[in-house]
């Protein structure tokens, strides 16, 4: 369960890199900042949705798990 943790943490770090360096790119270009900015925020929604997808696939194994041991 921790791994998976760990691996939803880095799931969420690629995407903020990813979405930091974007806006990076766009430089003082005010217009290619706001269109990056945009994107920045779907590349973090994105990263999210499959950090929390990820964490509750764990949790569910870890229940399953549980729920046969304690049978």
């Amino acid at each position: 369960f921790p791994v998976t943790i760990r691996a939803a943490d880095a799931v969420r770090a690629e995407g903020n890199k990813q979405a930091d360096a974007l806006v990076a790119e766009a430089g003082g270009n005010p217009i290619k900042k706001k269109v990056a900015e945009v994107a920045a925020a779907k590349i973090r929604k994105t990263a999210e949705d499959k950090a929390q997808r990820m964490e509750q696939e764990a949790s569910q194994k870890a229940d399953e798990i549980m729920n046969r041991v304690t049978k």
